[in-house]
């Protein structure tokens, strides 16, 4: 059984630029901190893939729906961002 594939942000990635969001701003935005935030569920894969691509620091990725629900509740849990070493035990391959 093949999971959903999600795209997922890497804060400690990403600048702040602002091409995902201006590419598909249904699915994402700046945050108050200037990062990029998923704000939705990609209904159009390649305008996500569109996004993802447009990235120039490489901070937004395909994962997991399981893996990044798993992400979310170790953030949650240790009340802070998953550092990139962590986030590889779950990176969607």
């Amino acid at each position: 059984m093949s999971s959903k594939k999600v795209p997922v942000v890497n804060e400690s990635l990403c600048i702040g630029c602002g091409l995902c969001e201006s590419i598909y701003p249904k699915i994402f935005k700046l945050g108050e901190d200037f990062k990029a935030e998923v704000i939705g569920e990609c209904e159009d894969e390649k305008k996500c893939q569109e996004a993802i691509d447009s990235c120039p620091v490489d901070a937004i990725s395909w994962e997991s729906e399981n893996g990044s629900e798993q992400l979310r509740k170790l953030s949650e849990s240790e009340g802070r961002r998953i550092r990139e070493s962590e986030r590889r035990k779950f990176r969607f391959v």
